[in-house]
């Protein structure tokens, strides 16, 4: 049924229903493209010419066209479809992409010539999508001149490192309208945007392989009624997203009611979807595979674009080729390496050589004297017992190392594992090789302490306590008089590397002049305390039985040694990241060995 209404003194006929797909694909044909006849459009479209005649004979009962041609009133219509803006999230901290995410966010990254959120920029532009707004976090002062050079809108996602991308949405969900969703780190090798947009859907590729990609189902009208993970030989969701006004403000309603909920910090904006998908109605967009690039990691990205890294300036990869005097196309396969608590370590490979790079934490590089860690680490390399070191930039901290292939991992109780640290100790302390600074752990314990009650005054009180019983320890091991000689001061399981029957001790950024008890305590404090493994760790060490006076020394540096890392600990939870599993495990050592200090000054014995 047609309604006609009284318009310009003409008679224009009103739809009172919406068009369908393949009417409104034919329209924007029409719009864009002259000279046609039914056959062309026939073959175009590959409608036979029956379904290509009934199309176009609907679109002219509506008004819509009239020989072909749209007619204004079709432009009118067509108002309806037409894309507002995009939004383009590009929040996220990238840590897939580490270690070049650490200087450039991934959207930042040149890909064939292009920055990749500009990319995207110029392909929306195109289709005369103007309003174009950026959601940002992590590093967001890299993105600010997008706003002078393209008059983007910027938005700040101040929950990016604790939230997922519907904190994103959330932080712009007044612009959603007629809206593409684009994560800025997708890249399109075709223009996939259009000017129009006829419902609301998510695009999609089919992949064979057994994967990690959310899997669409859909019915016969391509409307997706549920969603599977993983997913194998399916159509998965795959890059843009178009929100229209209707899914838009149902969306909001949704994204309001689940916002701030425990429990969903790491929830996609997806999520909340899949979760309402019976109410939120998206339909599916098919592409084919080389259309859509979604580059999750390094490897990806390098699959794509083997010469990636030369077309981005990288701190890190020319660090590289100075030290190793190579070409940026020697290095490859880099990753992140676990472990490390305040710096992060990537291996990588030049010319079928691994070395290690160590990238120094923010917090990490106010702590340490980068100066007396090489002076250290040059002169271990000199003793033999860290053959790793390749180069050290004692100004920033970053560092080269080989990479020590292990042939065993350190066990704190095998006791030919502990004879060859103890051989390592002993080539340590018997030195008289001195780098010009002390490092007292009860002393930078205090000065860390102070830093702590800077960030967080209701911390004083719980200090004061921990301060209370060092102090005793402290006076205790001063009475000592012990001489001082070179100390790792940061013996632990990750840093000793057993290969080929030998320790090699690494990680040299705490290394300072001290007590060599607060090494050669690590001889027993890896494993839970038991007299007879403090017996067995000294006697290893001395190669003979301990004197109690030996034995209630070097308790009383574990002791102040866990006091340390109690308080570093809590340090750099406040300043960095949560280290509170650690703290837990530190402080009951150091009440452990305060205790059993005390049983030994007590009874007089051990």
């Amino acid at each position: 049924m047609l309604i006609f209404v009284q318009c310009n003194s003409k008679i224009l006929p009103m739809l009172n229903k919406e068009i369908t797909k393949n009417e409104f694909d034919l329209l924007i044909y029409l719009k864009d493209n002259k000279n046609l006849n039914q056959r062309k459009i026939s073959s175009i479209f590959n409608f036979s010419l029956g379904k290509t005649n009934y199309t176009l004979k609907s679109l002219e009962e509506k008004g819509l066209i009239k020989d072909l041609k749209v007619t204004k009133h079709g432009i009118d219509y067509l108002e309806k479809f037409k894309v507002d803006n995009a939004i383009v999230l590009a929040a996220g901290m990238s840590t897939r992409f580490a270690p070049v995410s650490y200087e450039i966010p991934k959207s930042l990254i040149r890909v064939n010539g292009e920055i990749m959120i500009e990319r995207i920029i110029r392909q929306l532009r195109e289709k005369g999508i103007q309003e174009i707004i950026i959601v940002v976090g992590y590093m967001m002062e890299k993105f600010l001149y997008l706003q002078d050079k393209f008059n983007v809108k910027l938005v700040v996602n101040n929950e990016f490192r604790i939230k997922n991308t519907h904190s994103s949405i959330n932080c712009v969900k007044q612009y959603l309208k007629n809206s593409y969703i684009v994560c800025a780190d997708n890249y399109f090798k075709e223009n996939v945007f259009n000017t129009y947009e006829y419902k609301a859907f998510y695009s999609s590729v089919h992949i064979k392989e057994l994967n990690y990609e959310r899997g669409l189902i859909t019915d016969s009208n391509g409307l997706i009624i549920d969603t599977v993970k993983p997913a194998e030989n399916m159509w998965v969701m795959f890059g843009h997203v178009f929100f229209d006004k209707d899914f838009s403000n149902k969306f909001k309603k949704y994204l309001t009611d689940y916002f701030g909920r425990p429990g969903i910090e790491n929830y996609y904006w997806e999520w909340i979807y899949c979760e309402n998908l019976k109410d939120l109605h998206m339909y599916i967009k098919k592409y084919p595979n080389g259309i859509i690039y979604e580059f999750d990691s390094l490897e990806d990205l390098r699959a794509y674009s083997p010469d990636y890294l030369k077309e981005n300036n990288i701190e890190l990869v020319n660090n590289i080729c100075r030290t190793l005097n190579c070409q940026v196309s020697d290095i490859s396969k880099i990753t992140k390496v676990n472990g490390g608590l305040s710096n992060t370590t990537f291996l990588f490979e030049v010319k079928g050589k691994k070395y290690c790079y160590r990238f120094p934490g923010v917090v990490s590089s106010k702590i340490h004297d980068r100066k007396i860690e090489k002076l250290a680490n040059e002169y271990a390399s000199k003793l033999g017992i860290d053959h790793s070191l390749v180069y050290l930039d004692d100004n920033t901290g970053w560092k080269v190392s080989k990479f020590i292939e292990t042939t065993e991992t350190y066990d704190p109780e095998n006791i030919k594992h502990i004879k060859q640290l103890c051989e390592v100790l002993r080539k340590l302390h018997k030195t008289t090789f001195k780098v010009g600074k002390q490092f007292d752990y009860y002393k930078e314990a205090i000065i860390l302490s102070k830093k702590i009650i800077e960030l967080d005054p209701s911390a004083d009180s719980m200090l004061q306590s921990l301060i209370e019983k060092a102090s005793l320890i402290y006076k205790e091991l001063a009475l000592d008089n012990w001489p001082i000689s070179l100390n790792h001061n940061d013996i632990d399981i990750p840093n000793l590397l057993i290969a080929n029957d030998h320790v090699e001790l690494i990680d040299w950024e705490f290394a300072a002049d001290g007590d060599a008890g607060f090494d050669i305590c690590k001889t027993f404090t890896f494993l839970p305390y038991k007299k007879e493994n403090v017996i067995r760790g000294l006697t290893e060490f001395y190669q003979r039985a301990p004197e109690l006076s030996e034995i209630y020394h070097i308790i009383n540096c574990a002791c102040i040694n866990y006091f340390y890392w109690v308080i570093w600990s809590i340090y750099m939870t406040k300043s960095e990241k949560d280290y509170s599993t650690y703290t837990l495990v530190y402080f009951e050592r150091f009440i452990t060995y305060f205790n059993i200090s005390n049983q030994i000054k007590k009874k007089g014995t051990f």
